[in-house]
Formats: structure tokens, C-alpha cells, sequence
């Protein structure tokens, strides 16, 4: 009798992506099964991802006391990282939550932690969500099965593993994660410098001295949000290239570009692609980790372009797409524009809303 299972990574992928991913978004109840349907504070419809599939057909097949008798399959040792994730999930039910062998988990945390992240869970154990307990055992590291014998259990996550050594397996976070073979190092490339920082952080604050040689300041501040009303998901996402676009509709492409070559600035265009590159990076220094694995796996499906100038003054974009593209930035960006975050808060937090760029930090 085959009684091998890679359960804890299932039930990992099941609570986990049923418990973010439809936390915020019900299902739909049109005719398309295929379809979620994005609830506030998120617009717009997305299709329905493989895991969100195999949630579906997960409760279809087992009512509460088949899954309880899968739950308590866990050895006794690894339920520290599996069960404490089952009270997290809101698709869970109370009868399976108050099962007297899993209620007992409830808040707890694991005692037993893989050498790897002794120091990471010495600052952030205490908050870390249940749902990347997985991560903490020591089997998870040192696994005892080679990842050949995972390929088709990974595949199917309900089938059993052969009888080979190990009772209680994991996959490798490169088949979790679709690791890139890349060099480390690649990771903190960026397009940014030091100069770039300092060079648009003395636009910013100096764009009341911006004169345009049709008006007063006021005046165009006015006409650009006047452009900008019948698409405003677009300027959210790209406030700094919307922005010089309507400079350029309005005539006044060459009074704002003499304006940037007083801070160091060759071009409209080298500022916004900058600008908004750096906007872009810090909005996701402000994701917490649940929010930026599930952007990023919506940004994967939906496959979002960047901003092009033939698309402006054209259809609006869809919020998720707006929300997507707030958020395009390489991990290099990222952490260059880290070392700068308190500059830049002190800086796009001021009002810049009534000069006609959408940008909003908390």
C-alpha cells in the first residue's frame, strides 16, 4: 500500500494561495468559471490560476472529515509548521479548525528551526505569517529525496510518493520558485545612480520654480489635469511620463526641458522614464511579502506592457493593470532605491496632485 505523502507542501500551496489570492477576490457567479471577478480596493476581472483550480477541485473532493484525516496524516514532529497555517486560512472550516488535534496549534510558532534562518527568525518569527512556516523546517533544506522522485508528485498534488527514504519530503525552493540560473549579482544591476537621486529629488522640490512660457504655473497645472481626467489609472501608474506627455500636447515640452537642465537633466524623457522608475521602486519597498508574491504572480498572467506615448489620451487602463504597472521595477531598483527611502518619502509625500502628477505615498 502506497502511503508516502507530500502533504505539508500541498496543504502549503492550498491555505497559502486560497487564503491571499481569494481573501480580496470572490469568485464570480457569471458563466465563466474561469473568471475571478476583483473586489475593493482592486477593479477588474483576472483569470483564474492553476492553484485557485486545484482549491476548487480540493473542496469538491473531500468534505471536513476526509480532510481532517489528511490533516492528521502530518507526522506529529511537522505539524509545528503545517497546522498553525490552517487556523490562518479563512477557507478552512470551523469544524476543521476545532478538531481537538489541531486547535491545539492554533497561534503557536515553530520551536524547531532549520540553522539557515536562526537569525531571521530570532528578528521575524513573530511576524512572520503561518503560511511561510514551511520554509523553517530543517527537512526543508536538507531534503532527503532526490527531485526526481518530486516531478510527478509536484505535478499532481494529491498523488503519493513511492516507497523510497524519506516519510515526509519537500520540493526545492528552485521548483517552488522557478528559480533564474542567473548570477547572483544580477539581481543588483540598475539603471539608477546616485546622481539620478539627487537630480530628480531638486526637480521635485523645486517645480514651483518651473515657468512655462504660456501661462502661469497654475494655469497648466490645471490643463494637465484637465488631460488627464478620462484616465486616471494611467497617470496613477505612470505619473511622471503622463505628466510630460501633457506637457507635450499643451506646448510646453521645451520650457519644462530648459527647466530640467538646471538640475542635470538631458531630457522630458530621461526624467520620466527615471522618475518613474524610482517612484516605481519605492512603492514596492512599502509591499508586505504576501502582497508583492501575489503581484507578482497576477504581473506573470496578465503578461502587463509597459507605458508607450501611443497609448496616451487613449482608453483608460484597467485598475489591476494600473496596480500591476505602479509596481514594475527590477530587484536591482529596488534595493539602490532602499538606501535612499527616507530621502524620497520626505519628498513624494508633498503635494503634487494639484501640479497634475497622480502620486500618492502613505
Amino acid at each position: 500500500m502506497l502511503k508516502k505523502y507530500i502533504f505539508c507542501i500541498t496543504t502549503s500551496f492550498l491555505c497559502f494561495n486560497s487564503a491571499f489570492a481569494n481573501e480580496n477576490l470572490p469568485l464570480n457567479n457569471s458563466d465563466n468559471k474561469d473568471i475571478i471577478e476583483l473586489s475593493a480596493p482592486l477593479f477588474g476581472k483576472i483569470k483564474k490560476s492553476n492553484i485557485t483550480k486545484i482549491q476548487e477541485q480540493y473542496n469538491k473532493a473531500f468534505d471536513d472529515d476526509q480532510r481532517i484525516a489528511l490533516y492528521l496524516k502530518t507526522p506529529y514532529d511537522k505539524r509545528q509548521y503545517v497546522f498553525p497555517m490552517i487556523h490562518a486560512s479563512p477557507f478552512i472550516s470551523h469544524k476543521i479548525k476545532t478538531h481537538p488535534e489541531i486547535i491545539i496549534w492554533k497561534n503557536k510558532k515553530p520551536t524547531i528551526i532549520a540553522k539557515q534562518l536562526n537569525n531571521f527568525a530570532k528578528n521575524h518569527l513573530d511576524d512572520l505569517s503561518p503560511f511561510f512556516y514551511v520554509y523553517l523546517d530543517p527537512d526543508f533544506w536538507n531534503p532527503k529525496v532526490k527531485e526526481s522522485n518530486l516531478d510527478n508528485s509536484f505535478n499532481n498534488p494529491f498523488a503519493m510518493l513511492p516507497q523510497k527514504e524519506a516519510d515526509y519530503v519537500y520540493p526545492t525552493l528552485k521548483q517552488l520558485f522557478n528559480i533564474s540560473n542567473q548570477p547572483s549579482e544580477n539581481y543588483l544591476k540598475t539603471e539608477l545612480s546616485e546622481n539620478d537621486i539627487l537630480n530628480i529629488s531638486n526637480v521635485l522640490t523645486n517645480l514651483d520654480t518651473y515657468q512655462p512660457a504660456n501661462g502661469s504655473l497654475q494655469e497648466l497645472s490645471l490643463k494637465i489635469i484637465n488631460l488627464q481626467k478620462d484616465q486616471i489609472h494611467r497617470a496613477i501608474a505612470d505619473p511622471f511620463k503622463v505628466f510630460i506627455n501633457s506637457l507635450k500636447v499643451l506646448g510646453e515640452e521645451k520650457s519644462f526641458a530648459d527647466f530640467l537642465k538646471k538640475h542635470n537633466i538631458s531630457s522630458p524623457n530621461e526624467f520620466a522614464a527615471k522618475a518613474d522608475l524610482t517612484l516605481k521602486a519605492f512603492q514596492i519597498l512599502n509591499l508586505n511579502l504576501n502582497a508583492a508574491i501575489e503581484l507578482n504572480h497576477v504581473q506573470f498572467n496578465r503578461q502587463i506592457k509597459p507605458f508607450e506615448e501611443t497609448e496616451f489620451l487613449s482608453q483608460d487602463i484597467e485598475p489591476i493593470d494600473m496596480y500591476i504597472r505602479l509596481h514594475q521595477a527590477k530587484s536591482g531598483d529596488v534595493y539602490f532605491i532602499k538606501q535612499h527611502a527616507e530621502l524620497l518619502k520626505s519628498i513624494f509625500k508633498n503635494n503634487f496632485i494639484d501640479k497634475g502628477l497622480m502620486i500618492s505615498i502613505d
